[in-house]
């Protein structure tokens, strides 16, 4: 390829066999993040796998083996860290024909044309006409819809092309579980560990360890200052145990300003992941990504859920007992506070460890790469 939109990219050759694969997140690191294990097992089989996205991911695609293509035209040339809701209202809509998405649906069809790739995957967060967009260019039959969560229990699937769930299927109820043969659901899909990302800090001061993270779009969230006043009032009362809280946001962590404590940490980024290898329990919004890292440390989750998935997550984790689940609205710190005693004190501990070991099985089967592969023959 040559110069495309405010980036180079090297026409490089692939090997026999190899194709090229165009990924389309929503522009958001939790859309790209289940996809990264994926485009290593198909970059080191020589395939090509570029992403449309914004630049602030750029060195996290590359890192994994993949191409960045930038997704927002040649004015997005700033290093401003935008969180995907800025990105997606400053760029792209997802309604009707908004002049916006029409642009971005220009620059996904072009890309697609210069890029000659063999399959598209396109978030299903992005909507239909972003599909629809791609499939004109390269067949129906070329695109791969990806889901990052479980579909809500309002949803139908209805489309002639694959879909693919980077979430088990046995997090569902069983009632709402789907026996659709184009919806595949594969492995939870988490980034490989990223060691450079382990935290300092060890806690073994005897205290069982609490982590509270809500996301990068917390800001956003009507809820979400009371919410965290809890949370800090259910530390200040409970100085056995120790708490560590991410508020994500400049607006979040000012208002949190002072609220530490022995037993209290506040930051506005934490390693999650690495301090869930030392937990007791993660209070959370329960987007999936955080479920799924919770599940795979065998950590019990306590789900307040804010918005979009969220609430049917939080019925999903109560129903397997692998959590539990408090509207923000019936938020109180007695309820707070049992809910933690409940996952430090072990009531989860059978249960979590039972879906930890289906989503390790169901990641060494390696769902999601084998079928792009079959998709490519």
């Amino acid at each position: 390829m040559g110069r495309v939109f405010g980036e180079v990219h090297h026409d490089d050759a692939i090997s026999a066999g190899a194709s090229r694969i165009l990924i389309v997140p929503w522009p958001e690191l939790g859309h790209i993040a289940p996809t990264l294990s994926l485009t290593r097992k198909l970059t080191h089989q020589g395939h090509c796998v570029t992403y449309l996205t914004d630049m602030q991911f750029a060195a996290t695609i590359r890192a994994h083996g993949g191409v960045f293509c930038s997704a927002m035209g040649a004015e997005r040339e700033s290093r401003e860290y935008l969180t995907g809701s800025a990105i997606h209202f400053r760029y792209m809509t997802n309604h009707g024909n908004d002049p916006l998405l029409r642009r971005f649906r220009s620059i996904l069809v072009a890309a697609i044309r210069e890029g000659n790739y063999a399959l598209v995957l396109c978030d299903h967060s992005l909507g239909e006409a972003v599909r629809k967009s791609s499939a004109r260019v390269v067949g129906a039959k070329r695109v791969v819809v990806y889901a990052t969560t479980l579909l809500n229990w309002t949803e139908r699937y209805e489309c002639e092309t694959i879909a693919m769930v980077f979430c088990p299927n046995e997090l569902e109820i069983e009632q709402f579980r789907s026996h659709v043969p184009s919806l595949v659901h594969v492995g939870p899909s988490l980034p490989p560990y990223d060691a450079k990302a382990e935290t300092s800090e060890k806690f073994d001061n005897g205290k069982p360890l609490v982590v509270a993270s809500f996301g990068s779009q917390s800001v956003r969230y009507r809820y979400m200052i009371p919410v965290m006043e809890v949370i800090v009032a259910t530390a200040q009362r409970n100085p056995g145990i120790q708490f560590i809280v991410a508020a994500s946001s400049e607006k979040l962590h000012a208002a949190l300003h002072g609220a530490t404590g022995p037993n209290l940490i506040v930051r506005q980024w934490i390693p999650q992941q690495a301090l869930l290898r030392q937990a007791s329990a993660l209070i959370t919004h329960g987007g999936c990504g955080s479920l799924k890292e919770a599940i795979c440390n065998g950590v019990p989750s306590i789900v307040i859920p804010m918005a979009y998935d969220q609430p049917f997550n939080a019925m999903r984790v109560r129903a397997h007992n692998i959590g539990s689940a408090i509207f923000p609205d019936k938020l109180s710190e007695r309820l707070l506070e049992m809910s933690v005693f409940d996952a430090v004190r072990g009531r989860h501990r059978a249960d979590i460890a039972k879906m930890r070991q289906i989503f390790a099985v169901r990641e060494k089967e390696s769902r999601a790469y084998r079928l792009i592969e079959g998709l490519l023959k």
